[in-house]
């Protein structure tokens, strides 16, 4: 097992290693880029600066010929001129040629074969001014066609080129240029340097390109040469020009050499550094080690000495201040340890608070359920009968935990004390208001609905206090509609608790036998599930309506509204209370 300071050292040198020698490639991959982009803008601009210059010759010497063409005799303007040789106008009659004008230089040796050839090619000429050219003799011969009918006559241009010698000076062992026909045909350049491309050549014969091209073609032999041709306007002509890679790229020779001897300073310097970093380091944390080491022993008034500014003396300072605040903690442990037992006892308290969860009346039957989202909650319901009715009520407090399950404990006192002065439904909920704002004092508040059944007539008297309005479910009809539900919320009330001068308003409904009201507060709504979305109305409505369908007995009934609710929410914890509360009327 390596020790910190040696894993120190490594990963210094991995990191180091790894992101040099990324750096190292992308430089050198760079430089790569930008010298073959150098190197095809270089050769381009070298074969279409060989182009211009052969296309202004050419049309130099048309303009030329044109001028000391206009007088036949004038041989001597003729002789003056640089670089025409021979020119020469010749008409086709059947199978005979007659010659329509000729001139050229004194020192000019007309051969019958350079004419012949020259005579040969313009057959393959059918449209006017159309051009083609061979070489001979270190001249240039170009035959253009004037004339179709009724005679066909033909123009013969032979000129020396600047061209020639620059083709020359260009050709060595890693480069060479070429004057070319379309069909790869050389007028200027060494034949056997050419040959050795013949797959280039013979891919591209008689092919016709536009304006320039370059790219990478491999000889023969398969060395890699960069080339660039470009076509002269108006010709079949092209120049080529080819420059060996190996050639171009040299000088990464030395990049490539000076790039590695700096990866390796740069290493070595890093692994020095390393080890001077490591041993400080190490010998700070030995420190923190046997001070944590004392600390787990029991050893709380253990303090490491602090010096330096740096990381390694704020984790020294902050060991410190742990340590201090793990005497302070462990103190507080205790005294929390008592607390939450006392909170246990008060939710065995609050326990008491609520009736059975089953009960069955003179005229109906009760199911109610509270699950609370801490260990004491706000919400509350009861349910007691007297001697004409059948009391029951929901409350939610605002909040949740040991303030609002105080307000449930009140809200039950009130409420069993009331039912005992025979007071009228208005009466009881003004009483029990007047009490929660004497505990509560404007800082605690409920929400509630209470309801009186009486167990004669079934006729209901309800008060809402700003609570979430029931529903009415009638198991009469064949099947239960959403705008079927009865909701019991016309008249809603200040919350209790709020302010002891409040008017409630009463409200009666006749409940029927198979009816069944459902009774809750709004922490359904606050159900998530996996996907954290929350219940909506919609979803609530439409199940509760579809288990209500079902004509299930009263008690599966219930099971299925609660396992449908608490089977929707997937989270650990609740964020609000959740209570239900289920009546039937039998």
């Amino acid at each position: 097992m390596f020790k910190m300071k040696t894993k120190i050292i490594l990963l210094l040198f991995v990191v180091v290693f790894i992101s040099s020698a990324i750096l190292l490639y992308m430089v050198i991959n760079t430089f790569k880029k930008d010298k073959i982009s150098y190197v095809y803008d270089v050769i381009t601009s070298e074969t279409q600066s060989l182009a211009r210059q052969l296309q202004s010759e050419i049309d130099s010497l048309h303009l030329l010929v044109s001028t000391t063409t206009k007088n036949e005799n004038d041989k001597q303007d003729f002789n003056d001129l640089n670089t025409i040789q021979y020119f020469s106008v010749i008409q086709f009659n059947g199978l005979t040629t007659e010659i329509l004008a000729e001139k050229s230089k004194n020192k000019f040796v007309k051969k019958s074969q350079n004419i012949n050839q020259a005579l040969e090619l313009s057959k393959k000429l059918n449209q006017l001014e159309q051009k083609t050219f061979f070489s001979n003799d270190s001249l240039i011969y170009e035959v253009s066609l004037s004339q179709i009918s009724p005679n066909r006559v033909v123009v013969i241009l032979a000129f020396e080129s600047e061209i020639q010698s620059i083709i020359s000076e260009k050709s060595s062992g890693d480069q060479s240029a070429f004057l070319l026909d379309q069909n790869m045909n050389i007028l200027f350049g060494q034949n056997d340097v050419l040959q050795s491309f013949r797959r280039f050549i013979d891919r591209n014969s008689s092919q016709n390109f536009e304006d320039s091209r370059t790219g990478l073609i491999h000889s023969d032999s398969n060395e890699p040469w960069i080339y660039s041709m470009s076509r002269i306007a108006g010709t079949d002509l092209q120049i080529l020009n080819l420059v060996s890679e190996k050639k171009a790229f040299s000088v990464m020779k030395t990049i490539y050499f000076k790039s590695l001897i700096s990866f390796i300073l740069i290493l070595s310097l890093v692994v020095i550094i390393g080890i001077i970093s490591a041993t400080y380091l190490t010998d700070k944390l030995n420190q923190l080690t046997t001070a944590t080491k004392k600390v787990a022993a029991g050893e709380l008034d253990t303090e490491i000495q602090v010096t330096g500014q740096d990381e390694i003396t704020s984790l020294s300072t902050d060991f410190n201040q742990m340590v201090r605040q793990i005497k302070k903690l462990m103190g507080e442990t205790a005294e929390q340890a008592r607390m939450e037992n006392e909170l246990k006892t008060a939710q065995l308290v609050q326990e008491n608070l609520f009736p059975p969860s089953e009960h069955n009346y003179q005229n109906c039957s009760v199911i109610g359920y509270c699950k609370p989202a801490s260990e004491c909650g706000g919400d509350w319901w009861f349910h007691a009968e007297d001697n004409q009715n059948v009391n029951i009520m929901i409350a939610d407090a605002t909040g949740h935990g040991v303030p609002a399950a105080l307000m449930t404990s009140a809200i039950k006192s009130a409420f069993i004390l009331t039912a005992k002065l025979n007071l009228s439904s208005v009466e009881t909920i003004t009483k029990i208001n007047e009490a929660l704002c004497e505990v509560g004092r404007n800082k605690v508040m409920m929400t509630a609905f209470y309801i009186r059944i009486n167990k004669k007539t079934n006729l209901a008297e309800y008060i809402n206090a700003s609570h979430e309005a029931p529903f009415i479910l009638d198991l009469n009809l064949e099947q239960i509609q959403k705008d079927q539900l009865i909701f019991l919320n016309e008249n809603s009330s200040a919350r209790l608790g709020q302010s002891p001068d409040t008017l409630y308003q009463k409200s009666e409904i006749q409940l029927s036998q198979k009816q069944r009201l459902f009774l809750y507060t709004d922490g359904i709504f606050d159900l998530k599930n996996n996907e954290m979305k929350k219940l909506t109305e919609r979803s609530f409505y439409k199940n509760v309506i579809e288990l209500a369908n079902q004509k299930t007995n009263f008690t599966a009934y219930s099971d299925d509204i609660k396992s449908f609710i608490f089977d929707y929410h997937k989270q650990k914890t609740l964020d609000d209370d959740v209570t239900l509360c289920h009546i039937e009327i039998i």
